[in-house]
């Protein structure tokens, strides 16, 4: 406990964590936008919008998401204990353990349709809402002519930034053992 504040402050801070959140971020935006600005013709500004929108919703409700699982869900199976303990070691000391291989691949196999539905139905909110401009839709509309369809436009820009993340993720932990 802080004497000063009076607010308890936890000894661990995953900082690591938070940083390559942030790198894998800076990717994924740079990355999707440059997929919306070429084939959606949207212009830059409005393109790197959507490409940050729907990549911070995205991340937010991904670790609301875990947090929920891993305080909520993996308490009330006792059986699964050792997968939170092998967690939590994963996240804040990158250990790694054989029993997460399984379940890391099912997981983000399942994460990476979830996310590409998500980030095509929140692209199509922020065009139905026009906070995308509502210029930049009528006039990407217009030079598109149903070229590239939006869902295949995002599943290409998710792929690639996934893509992206994952060969960081693997240079990460090929360069840090």
């Amino acid at each position: 406990m802080n004497p000063v504040t009076g607010i308890e402050i936890p000894y661990i801070l995953p900082l690591r964590a938070f940083l390559l959140q942030a790198l894998c971020l800076l990717v994924a935006i740079a990355a999707e936008s440059y997929f919306f600005h070429s084939a959606l013709k949207l212009t830059r500004k409005n393109s790197i919008a959507a490409a940050a929108t729907t990549n911070l919703f995205a991340a937010v409700i991904g670790w609301l998401i875990f947090f929920y699982i891993a305080y909520f869900l993996l308490d009330l199976i006792p059986a699964l204990t050792p997968i939170k303990h092998d967690l939590a070691g994963y996240i804040f000391l990158n250990q790694y353990s054989p029993l997460l291989g399984s379940a890391i691949i099912l997981v983000a196999t399942t994460i990476f349709i979830i996310l590409l539905f998500f980030k095509i139905y929140t692209i199509k909110f922020m065009s139905k809402i026009q906070l995308l401009g509502k210029e930049a839709v009528v006039l990407a509309a217009k030079k598109r002519q149903n070229r590239y369809p939006l869902h295949s436009v995002v599943l290409w820009a998710h792929s690639c930034s996934n893509t992206l993340i994952l060969t960081i993720l693997f240079l990460v932990n090929w360069v840090g053992n």
